[in-house]
């Protein structure tokens, strides 16, 4: 809008060439009207005839000459007039031709002129905003600077210091007047410098790096920094300085120092008490052993793999179940992993090994670590194994030494008892045979002179009754006399033959079959006692044979070596079988259900199976029979 404002201005604007030629033409009029005055005076006398005087006579040669020569002078004036106008006009179209030019370039010009100024305007304008902005981002960056936790050093080229925020230099306990044109090597002690001169060298080199760094403070003390730095260059680039963004880590350093301290104490102690730690990363499966478990595994330093299965192979084969069972219990119900096992060295070499260690888990209660510890038992376990063997070889002796005890207090008592009822059984006995011999001699002595048949069935019982009672008096004196057995070698084959034919003889009147299943010790040997055992089997027998008196009954007999040094002879018979109660009592002395008899037959049976080495074993049930196991030493035990 401007620019044709400006066009339309320039176009109304009086034209120059125009008004010098009216100008020009004017005054050949009036050069021309003056000569024509000029020669009217000359002709009329004006100023005679006007003031009524006397006309002066005219001289017409004179005149025509005047006229001639005002004539030519007017039309030499005219034509040189309107020749000066034609060479005007014909100026004026060149002159317009080049105002035209001139005035097109112009209002190139001027447009030009606008839009570099609409530009400049422009620029100006966002300049302003841009300055203003500028403004605004240096007091906010100035006030954040100053206000930073974080120190900020500027040096220059010749690493003189040009700003410090007030952090920085309350780090070093300075005010940042204090600082601000010293040089940079004027606040480090002398390794301080040497350090300090090749890091500038290497900013000078535009390299940009962070490094830990130690100032002095102005009252002496210590300051550990972390240092952000990086070179300035110039437009041109050449080297203008650094900038660095210091952190005090005083704090940390301490705390680092601590650590390291108690890192290095518990490093001792782990090798002191040969233990190790371990952190396993669930999530990668990485694990990291500390120094000490790699001898502890039988590895060299760096040979192990660092993974949870590369740590599984070093588990014995036997334990790595129980471990892989362990550990999965501790991640996924969170007990506490605490385990012994066994691992296996490179070379083979077995070491026993405690573990102790527990999860950490995220904030969504996820297993993300494991941590623990290890230690090398082996020793331990060794000393285990040789206090185990001599606990069981210390409680096998004293078991020993306790059962000989019991053992003698026992032969102590039963020679004391066995005393007391050899003398009550001698004196039984001696009051006892006497009378029984004399009504034995007297039942023969009736039979004999007997003239009535009837007494012969009374005659039996008495002797019957006298047989028995022999009998419980030679068992009372066999209980009361037991001896040491008298061994020998003898056929266990030929011994029970004997038992069996003489109870068929002793109890021929009952229904009583005999099942024999022991022909394998036909030729089988033993060292015993021949009296003894045969008194064993003749008790078994007398009351297996008593057990089935009422009905038809049935004795099974049969072998077996047990493969331990001794043979089994088993007595089963069809009886009425014994009372649960009354078996527990079966070996009490005089213990007896039977209406006859003294109830000594089982307790000599178990008192000479005793003596051989051996066992008997009584299993019944309340009328389904019972069955009597003997089982004796092939050969004599040692002593």
């Amino acid at each position: 809008m401007e620019q044709k404002e400006i066009i339309k201005e320039n176009r109304s604007r009086p034209k120059i060439s125009i008004v010098n030629e009216r100008m020009w033409l004017l005054v050949a009029l009036g050069f021309v009207i003056l000569c024509i005055l000029s020669w009217l005076n000359e002709i009329l006398d004006l100023p005679y005839f006007l003031t009524g005087g006397i006309r002066t006579p005219i001289n017409w040669h004179e005149l025509i000459v005047e006229m001639v020569l005002i004539s030519i002078v007017g039309l030499f004036t005219v034509s040189v007039v309107i020749r000066s106008i034609a060479e005007n006009k014909k100026k004026e179209k060149l002159l317009q031709s080049y105002r035209d030019e001139l005035e097109i370039k112009v209002n190139r010009q001027t447009a030009e002129l606008l839009r570099v100024n609409e530009e400049l305007r422009t620029d100006i304008t966002q300049r302003k905003k841009a300055e203003e902005s500028l403004r605004y981002s240096e007091e906010k960056y100035r006030h954040l600077i100053e206000n930073l936790k974080e120190g900020i050093w500027v040096i220059d080229k010749d690493s003189y210091t040009t700003f410090v925020n007030p952090r920085m230099a309350e780090m070093l306990g300075y005010t940042t007047d204090e600082m601000i044109g010293k040089r940079l090597f004027s606040f480090m002690d002398k390794r301080g410098v040497e350090i300090a001169r090749g890091l500038v060298n290497r900013r000078k080199q535009g390299i940009k790096e962070q490094h830990d760094f130690e100032f002095p403070r102005k009252d002496g003390t210590r300051l550990y920094t972390t240092l952000a730095t990086g070179p300035i260059f110039d437009g041109k680039g050449n080297y203008s300085g650094a900038i660095a963004g210091v952190v005090d880590i005083s704090r940390r350093k301490r705390t680092e120092d601590a650590l390291k301290l108690s890192e290095e104490r518990y490093a001792l102690a782990q090798r002191a008490a040969n233990i190790g730690s371990w952190d396993w990363d669930i999530r990668t499966g990485n694990l990291e052993w500390s120094e000490e478990i790699e001898p502890m595994f039988g590895f060299g330093r760096g040979e192990f793999g660092g993974t949870y299965e590369a740590f599984l192979k070093c588990v014995h084969p036997e334990d790595r179940q129980h471990v892989v069972d362990s550990v999965n219990t501790c991640i996924e119900k969170g007990r506490d992993y605490d385990i012994e096992h066994r691992i296996i060295w490179p070379d083979g070499t077995v070491r026993w090994v405690l573990e102790t260690g527990n999860v950490v888990r995220d904030k969504n209660n996820k297993a993300i670590r494991m941590l623990g510890i290890v230690k090398d038992i082996t020793e331990r376990k060794h000393a285990e194994e040789v206090l185990k063997r001599d606990k069981e070889t210390f409680e096998r002796l004293v078991s020993e030494r306790t059962h000989e005890l019991f053992k003698t207090q026992a032969e102590l008592d039963r020679a004391k008892r066995l005393s007391d009822l050899g003398t009550l059984a001698a004196i039984v006995a001696h009051e006892l045979r006497n009378p029984l011999g004399v009504i034995k001699i007297a039942a023969y002595n009736i039979r004999k002179k007997r003239k009535n048949s009837l007494l012969d069935k009374h005659l039996d019982n008495i002797e019957k009754k006298v047989s028995e009672s022999g009998q419980i008096i030679n068992n009372l004196l066999s209980y009361s006399r037991i001896k040491t057995p008298s061994y020998e070698k003898i056929q266990i084959y030929d011994i029970l033959n004997e038992c069996i034919a003489f109870m068929k003889r002793r109890f021929h009147k009952q229904d009583v079959s005999i099942v024999k299943k022991f022909k394998s010790t036909e030729k089988k040997l033993i060292e015993a006692d021949p009296l003894h055992i045969r008194e064993i089997f003749n008790n078994i027998l007398t009351n297996a044979y008593q057990s089935v008196s009422n009905k038809k009954g049935k004795i099974e007999i049969s072998e077996r070596d047990d493969g331990k040094g001794s043979i089994e002879i088993s007595f089963k018979d069809n009886g009425m079988g014994i009372d649960k109660e009354d078996l527990e009592r079966i070996f009490e002395p005089f213990f007896t259900r039977k209406s006859k008899g003294t109830g000594l037959g089982l307790t000599i049976c178990n008192e000479l199976v005793k003596l051989h080495g051996g066992k008997i074993d009584i299993k019944s049930k309340k009328g389904k029979g019972t069955s009597v196991t003997v089982s004796l030493p092939i050969k004599r035990e040692a002593k």
